[in-house]
């Protein structure tokens, strides 16, 4: 590539794609040289991955040249740069927790470079009160009583030296990473340490972490401290305090909301956050910065009323066990566009962020094999440069809550909520390149992506049933319309219907019901009904043509007293939303018109 830059040269490195046993997939990339020699098999074929580094005074337009393959064979390249720069620093936030070790730099390095923000920045030092505050050393004269950014350290270990550097970019690259979480809880059951500063936590409140007076006064005094040092060294706005992980029960949240009153007194300006969506119980108390949603509990109806109505952020995270139709990146055999689909789904879904607990240890999902990447981080790393383009060519304006811009209709193509998108690396990469030209001013109008399919448009009527059982009438007729009996079928890409689901397939849980003893005004396809007996939510696909559609979806047992709590979503828009049936209004309709671009209606059904 000569003709991309007159002053810079193109950086190219070559990878080997090595087989992840048990999927038989490529996924860990391991650095060739160049050229190099690769040995062939006879069983599966030799993957070889290429990344090319642009240098920022490239040359606009395209571009060619070869690879060469054992001195007979070429391969031309075809290469567009376009005439825009997308920023240093990703605008899409992440929290990524990646095991650190010396030399650090080569690390910090590799993570910018694909977009993610580790736990701890300025590793090996960081910003938590058993280095800044609550620090036995000798040499830190002022224990608990002010801020210590350990200025008796060497550049390489000081926090005075590597906070600039990592959080700003000071004599670095001159941004720093996006976020910087600068505390956060002890373990996933406890909050805090149990002695600070010399103050024993106690044993207040429900739970026993509430704190003493004496132990939140200490404590509000560092948070203060932490916050002004922050505030000082233009270091706040990227910093948040990470206070609690998945609270479970109202005992939990009570100490979740106590710790956000704690904070906001003693630091109003540190961004706080937590692994739950957004409840009531929380943020009708005290509300949270940053609420980091587990993908199968993220609600969009409430995530948006915070972000729309309070500036509190949305982000995700993944679970190993996540099951389709989520995106899990952890899982090798899904391929790696479930890391790049993430931040197109989150375009969609106004989500800010996302975390995830173990990035490099492949044991648990991860996407880095110590210090080698892999195709997933290579997705990741793409699917965050994506987001850089449609915010350029959504004027760099962050999308907003009920509110449609033009760039969601290129973006609904491939991606509509988090259990409706399109598993198609090609699509991906046709509106990438189609939104940069865009960009570019070499058109004036966003490509928009609808996915031919070979079904008819027609009316679905479907009961959900025992289809062994009762109503027995075959065909089952109500109110003059022909219903589907339909029970818990796994969903099956031939028939374009079925459920997904973790315990699909278990008769032990996966329930039927029929109500035989209740007043003759509930009619058949009231009476049957089908339900998880886990109170899991469940995913129910049903392939369709393009185009608008009106639905209505039943929820209920009629006659029951239980008190069941009802939730459905269609295509990530909510349609049931925490309907509380009982024996006074036992059955609940919910409607909606609901636009199909990629030839599928998701419904995620869930309980309370």
């Amino acid at each position: 590539f000569s003709t991309v830059s007159p002053t810079s040269n193109v950086s190219c490195s070559i990878f080997l794609g090595l087989y992840d046993s048990a999927s038989n997939l490529v996924d860990q990339l391991s650095p060739l040289s160049n050229p190099a020699t690769v040995s062939l098999s006879s069983t599966s074929p030799a993957v070889i991955y290429f990344r090319i580094y642009i240098p920022s005074d490239a040359v606009p337009g395209e571009h060619y040249s070869t690879v060469t393959i054992d001195q007979s064979t070429s391969i031309s390249i075809h290469l567009t740069v376009f005439n825009f720069s997308i920023p240093l620093a990703a605008s899409y936030k992440s929290q990524m927790n990646f095991g650190m070790s010396e030399p650090q730099h080569p690390l910090k390095q590799l993570l910018f470079d694909y977009r993610h923000s580790p736990v701890t920045v300025p590793w090996p030092t960081g910003f938590g009160y058993s280095i800044t505050w609550d620090n036995s050393d000798p040499k830190n004269l002022n224990r608990c009583r002010s801020f210590n950014d350990e200025p008796y350290e060497g550049a390489d270990y000081g926090l005075y030296s590597l906070g600039p550097k990592y959080v700003l970019g000071k004599g670095w690259n001159g941004v720093g990473f996006s976020e910087n979480l600068v505390l956060q809880f002890v373990n996933n059951g406890q909050t805090r340490p149990t002695t600070f500063c010399g103050v024993n936590l106690g044993n207040v409140g429900a739970n026993g972490q509430e704190g003493t007076d004496a132990y939140n006064a200490a404590w509000s005094q560092y948070l203060t401290a932490l916050q002004n040092y922050l505030a000082e060294n233009n270091m706040l706005n990227k910093s948040y305090y990470y206070i609690q992980n998945e609270p479970q029960n109202d005992v939990d949240y009570a100490l979740a909301a106590k710790l956000c009153q704690i904070s906001k007194a003693a630091a109003p300006n540190l961004r706080i956050a937590i692994s739950k969506q957004p409840l009531p119980q929380m943020y009708n108390i005290c509300p949270y910065d940053i609420w980091i949603s587990y993908t199968g509990y993220y609600n969009r109806s409430a995530s948006w009323d915070r972000l729309l109505n309070h500036n509190e952020e949305n982000w995700l995270y993944s679970l190993e066990h996540d099951a389709a139709p989520y995106p899990n990146p952890t899982q090798i055999a899904n391929g790696a566009v479930h890391a790049r689909i993430i931040p197109w789904i989150s375009w969609m879904e106004r989500i800010n962020g996302y975390a995830y607990y173990a990035v490099s240890d492949p044991s648990l999902g991860g996407w880095f094999y110590g210090r080698n990447i892999s195709l997933r981080a290579e997705m990741f790393r793409e699917g965050f440069e994506d987001y850089e383009y449609l915010l350029l060519a959504n004027n760099g304006m962050y999308p907003m809550p009920y509110s449609n811009v033009s760039v969601d209709g290129t973006v609904s193509g491939v991606a509509q909520s988090l259990t409706s998108w399109l598993n198609s690396p090609e699509s991906l990469i046709f509106l990438k390149k189609e939104v940069g030209y865009y960009i570019q001013g070499t058109t004036n109008t966003l490509p928009i992506l609808e996915i031919p399919t070979t079904v008819k448009p027609q009316s679905w009527y479907i009961n959900f049933q025992d289809p062994n059982g009762e109503p027995n009438e075959n065909p089952l007729v109500v109110n003059g319309v022909t219903w589907l009996k339909f029970g818990w079928a796994a969903y099956n890409a031939t028939r374009g219907i079925g459920w997904t689901g973790k315990n699909i397939g278990n008769a032990g849980i996966m329930k039927y019901g029929y109500e035989t003893y209740v007043y003759d005004d509930y009619s058949e396809i009231q009476k049957s009904y089908v339900y998880d007996d886990y109170g899991n939510e469940n995913v129910f696909t049903v392939d369709l043509a393009n185009g608008g559609y009106g639905v209505s979806v039943g929820v209920g047992r009629p006659g029951r007293n239980g008190g069941d709590l009802n939730n459905v979503k269609v295509n990530g828009a909510t349609i049931v939303n925490g309907v509380a049936t009982n024996s006074a209004n036992s059955v609940y309709v919910g409607n909606a018109t609901v636009d199909v671009r990629n030839g599928q209606m998701v419904f995620n059904v869930g309980g309370g």
